[in-house]
């Protein structure tokens, strides 16, 4: 009896501390016309698809460098590798106004490429930690093997080493998408006049505009977007990953 009411604990702080604020917020400020208005209205919907436009680009970029990281930190470990991987993971854990001024002094001006280069400072430390402890578990000699049969650095990548990964790439790609998209710090500190995101809108529209029930529609479309995000995938990581792994043993 005792164990079954201690199970009840999570579920009941998860309804205090998380779904009660949210189910308030949205009884008080949620409308469905507000949701029709910012999706009708040009403006707002621009502002959706440049957050989901720069979050894709800076995902990308942010997988792209964080794998070459995994591969020389975690697949190839070497005196120092370790202290270089605390490295890389340092900004993750500074204060983003902090990073983003580092980045701003790098750079001749504000705009896209500086809140992309950001993205990437912050968020490669994630693909690193996901990907990388997984990459240290691929056995060499599925890759020694196909290259004795004649599959190049590309064949052995796509028929050896993708099989294994695919599952914590997926998973890294969507924790950086989530956190490209819901970024407040670097928009403001390195984008230009002309970038708007919707954190920033949210701000806007609450603070400066008192027009509570935008915001919070914006917040619940922006939810759906990343809720979705992190369906698909899931979506793409079990089945084929298993048949792949099969295929290669």
């Amino acid at each position: 009896m005792f164990l079954r009411a201690a199970r009840l604990v999570p579920a009941v702080a998860l309804g205090v501390f998380v779904a009660w604020p949210l189910a308030a917020m949205a009884a008080g400020h949620l409308r469905l016309a507000a949701v029709g208005e910012v999706l009708g209205d040009p403006s707002l919907r621009g502002v959706f698809l440049t957050t989901v436009r720069l979050a894709l680009v800076s995902t990308a970029a942010a997988t792209v460098v964080g794998l070459l990281a995994a591969w020389s930190l975690d697949r190839h470990v070497f005196a120092g590798s370790r202290w270089l991987s605390a490295a890389v993971s340092v900004p993750f854990v500074m204060p983003a106004v902090v990073v983003a001024t580092g980045v701003l002094a790098m750079m001749p001006g504000r705009g896209t490429v500086p809140v992309v280069w950001a993205h990437v400072v912050f968020n490669a430390a994630v693909v690193l930690h996901v990907v990388g402890p997984r990459w240290r578990l691929v056995p060499p000699e599925e890759s020694e093997a196909a290259a004795s049969l004649g599959a190049g650095p590309l064949a052995r990548a796509r028929h050896v080493t993708w099989p294994h990964l695919r599952e914590s790439i997926l998973s890294a790609a969507a924790l950086v998408f989530v956190f490209c998209m819901t970024t407040y710090s670097v928009p403001i500190v390195l984008g230009d006049a002309g970038l708007r995101t919707v954190e920033t809108e949210v701000f806007v529209q609450t603070v400066r505009l008192g027009r509570t029930d935008v915001a919070v529609a914006l917040s619940a479309v922006q939810f759906a977007v990343v809720a979705t995000a992190l369906v698909l995938a899931r979506r793409g990581r079990p089945s084929s990953l298993v048949g792949s792994a099969g295929r290669v043993r």
